[in-house]
């Protein structure tokens, strides 16, 4: 979920201790790449997130703990609990070429080698082990997984997501036979 110009990270899940520090979950794809943070903001939709100063960042078995400036026992804690972690989008990671964050492909046209151009890049979910792309075909929901052997390429020059769709996929959501 983008707030304005902010990214979703991950999200605060409990409080640790009596020190004010905070176990987070984070949904990144390296997790070294953000140990070094000062800052990080959290909110709740749809109010504006606030800006929080790190003071210790440990990964913590599946958590991260955190330890902010000026949260100082568990009460001051358990306030952020259930906030979102965000950073600026002009802050995220450089990505290698061909790499590409979801956000960025929304909106995007699909052409299929098949089917030709199919719709646009509604929207992006998570579905445990595999992420898909949500598109609507003929006033259909249609979800397209995001594997190599389906999703092809993206360019984002020309605001393309090129796909080989699996044989019967479009039709078994068409309800055609």
């Amino acid at each position: 979920m983008i707030w304005d110009d902010f990214i979703e990270i991950g999200y605060v899940a409990k409080a640790h201790g009596i020190k004010g520090e905070v176990k987070a979950m984070l949904d990144v794809h390296d997790i070294r790449e953000y140990m070094d943070r000062k800052e990080i903001w959290l909110g709740r939709a749809p109010a504006n997130p606030e800006i929080y100063q790190i003071r210790r960042f440990v990964v913590d078995g599946k958590y991260i703990r955190i330890a902010f400036e000026d949260i100082e026992d568990r009460n001051a804690a358990e306030t952020l609990v259930g906030k979102t972690l965000l950073i600026p989008q002009s802050e995220l990671p450089e990505l290698s070429d061909g790499q590409y964050y979801y956000y960025e492909i929304l909106g995007f046209s699909i052409q299929d080698s098949h089917y030709g151009e199919l719709g646009k890049v509604d929207d992006v979910v998570e579905a445990g082990h595999q992420d898909l792309i949500v598109m609507h075909y003929k006033h259909k929901e249609v979800l397209i997984p995001i594997v190599d052997a389906v999703l092809l390429k993206v360019d984002k020059t020309q605001k393309q997501v090129y796909t080989t769709l699996p044989k019967g996929l479009l039709e078994t959501y068409l309800g055609e036979q």
